[in-house]
């Protein structure tokens, strides 16, 4: 159960609707160096069991993650029989730029993500911002795994 509260607060030209809503989620803390160890499940039980039977995945990889692991996370999941399609993009500040979002964007459309599939987000702070970006406008409710 969702429990919100909402406030109405009125001035002399109109009033201000405040909404309280509870916010929660889920910090899974993995061992250093075994997310991506193929014992390990779950980076794979976070993106969940697709009812359709579709074993593919997306993910949005930060470009120094990708030179260090980039192997790792591909197999990864190709040992699970899972087929990666990922986008690799630069994650400094100065790459916070509506061309990474529409370069992630581009790329789901290729990818044709369903609604209710997770995406992965692998990186620091700056990509996941720019990922999370895109999830919100590619479609309205997609499950943003980081």
């Amino acid at each position: 159960t969702v429990t919100t509260t909402t406030q109405v607060v009125c001035t002399s030209r109109g009033w201000r609707n405040i909404f309280s809503l509870p916010i929660s989620y889920d910090v899974n803390m993995v061992a250093q160096g075994s997310m991506f160890d193929a014992t390990n499940s779950q980076m794979f039980d976070a993106t969940g069991v697709h009812p359709e039977g579709y074993n593919t995945r997306f993910a949005v990889v930060d470009a120094e993650v990708d030179k260090l692991y980039g192997d790792k996370i591909r197999s990864y999941f190709e040992l699970r029989g899972i087929e990666l399609t990922t986008i690799v993009i630069n994650g400094g500040e100065a790459d916070k730029r509506n061309s990474a979002v529409d370069a992630i964007l581009d790329k789901l459309c290729e990818y044709k993500l369903r609604r209710r599939e997770p995406f992965l987000a692998i990186g620091g702070g700056c990509v996941l911002d720019i990922a999370g970006m895109a999830a919100c406008l590619y479609r309205r409710g997609v499950p943003f795994v980081r």
